[in-house]
């Protein structure tokens, strides 16, 4: 009886093929976003929306589009996504830039540098790095949204709709004096 060895490691590759773009004099490989590259990417979008805040905007302007955790599922996601950006970037344009930055992977000490030569894009050009942006991270970041800001909305406006509970105010603790 002979005994045939099988390889049971698999090679895993993305599904997604990786892109190559030219900005300036740098070629740039547009891959999906790892670990950090998504920490990075939530981290430019809250503080997109700190600014938004910061400079007036209320949360309920920057949610009015998003539907109820009920109805999540009834209009288009990338509606959603869509006008969630387009409103943050109002208040803070310099964000797209920033998903550039991080779609491409820019180290941080280049971005100056790429900023400068990012003017410099066609519109085709910033189309399609958008397009491979959304290609690449799509499941990621809807993930995000799915599993973690939506939970959060259900949960948010359920305390909006339950009736306040009052609470007793606490009692004033005493100061408390050296012993001698």
């Amino acid at each position: 009886m002979t005994v045939t060895e099988v390889d049971t490691t698999e090679v895993l590759q993305s599904s997604v093929p990786e892109y190559e773009e030219e900005i300036g004099d740098t070629l740039y490989i547009q891959q999906p976003l790892s670990f950090f590259g998504k920490i990075e990417l939530f981290s430019v979008l809250a503080n997109a929306v700190e600014k938004a805040l910061a400079d007036g905007a209320l949360i309920s302007e920057l949610l009015d589009d998003i539907p109820a955790a009920s109805d999540i599922g009834s209009i288009s996601e990338a509606d959603v996504l869509v006008k969630a950006l387009a409103k943050v970037m109002k208040f803070a344009p310099e964000t797209l830039q920033e998903i550039f930055a991080i779609s491409l992977k820019v180290k941080r000490n280049e971005r100056t540098y790429f900023f400068q030569n990012l003017e410099e894009i066609s519109d085709e050009q910033a189309m399609r790095i958008l397009n491979h942006f959304i290609d690449q991270n799509w499941d990621a970041v809807m993930d995000f949204f799915k599993e973690q800001v939506k939970p959060l909305l259900a949960n948010v406006s359920e305390k909006l709709q339950s009736p306040s509970t009052s609470s007793k105010p606490s009692k004033a603790s005493r100061r408390r004096t050296p012993t001698k």
